[in-house]
């Protein structure tokens, strides 16, 4: 589900820039709608993955202290 919607931002940046933008912007200026969300949804993931490590290294610490 995350990739077809990272790839819907980078179609998205392509169309305008073919389309829409032309000649007036590069393709280096497009760049923040395109790959702008793709960062955030990969940061997302990662916080979320450091949280659950977090939990279960906590747990696992818990478990062989007892």
């Amino acid at each position: 589900m995350m990739n077809m919607l990272g790839l819907s931002f980078m179609y998205l940046g392509f169309f305008l820039k073919i389309y829409v933008l032309e000649d007036s912007v590069t393709y280096l200026q497009t760049m923040p709608i395109s790959v702008g969300p793709l960062l955030l949804m990969y940061l997302y993931e990662l916080i979320c993955e450091v949280i659950k490590d977090g939990a279960n290294w906590s747990r696992k610490n818990a478990h062989i202290s007892e």
